[in-house]
């Protein structure tokens, strides 16, 4: 089945609009609606998916203007409630680790090329990623593999065990005040930490 069409099957407007075609479908074979029955069902089923409202707009025009610790904590609150456990959990972990990165940015150890980049990652890249993650349905998000056998919530944790991963080795040289290694953080994290499509277009 094309994915287009799936996205359209599992998406909450198209799942409300047939539960109210089904419950004019019910009354009409109960016996209870004898005419009409079809523009009925047609009107229920648009009724339905005109009532759910779009998916609220993500955060992400405030989130550059805001420092990166702040960032992470207004990520965290808008998006963190609407994630699986265990994407949830990953994010947690970086808002952790960015916290304990941020009161040493003003640090001459740390690179301005690093620190621009790990902005850009935490107030661009990242949100966009989990964006586009909760763009998807959830049921399709969990279920249906889309990449090399791999779901959308497989790919997302992925991503953020990537950047975690990566925040913790930035925080280990950042101790040892290795100037060399967190600009080659800075360049890892443009180059590979970039905002993730889930769905080819």
């Amino acid at each position: 089945m094309p994915t287009r069409l799936m996205l359209f099957i599992y998406s909450n407007r198209n799942i409300t609009g047939s539960v109210c075609a089904l419950l004019v479908l019910a009354l009409f074979f109960g016996g209870i609606i004898h005419a009409w029955w079809l523009p009925l069902t047609i009107g229920a089923y648009l009724f339905g998916w005109l009532i759910l409202p779009p998916s609220r707009p993500p955060i992400l025009e405030q989130l550059p203007q805001m420092p990166v610790d702040q960032a992470i904590d207004a990520i965290c609150a808008d998006f963190g409630p609407r994630l699986p456990a265990g994407p949830r959990d990953r994010l947690g972990q970086i808002q952790a680790l960015i916290h304990e990165l941020a009161p040493r940015f003003a640090n001459p150890a740390f690179p301005a090329t690093a620190r621009i980049e790990l902005a850009n990652t935490v107030s661009r890249d990242l949100p966009a990623t989990i964006g586009n993650y909760l763009a998807l349905p959830a049921s399709f998000a969990k279920m249906h593999t889309l990449r090399d056998g791999k779901t959308a919530q497989t790919l997302l944790t992925e991503q953020l065990v990537l950047l975690h991963n990566e925040l913790t080795e930035m925080a280990a040289d950042l101790y040892s005040e290795d100037a060399d290694k967190l600009i080659s953080h800075g360049e890892y994290l443009k180059q590979k930490f970039l905002p993730y499509q889930f769905i080819d277009h």
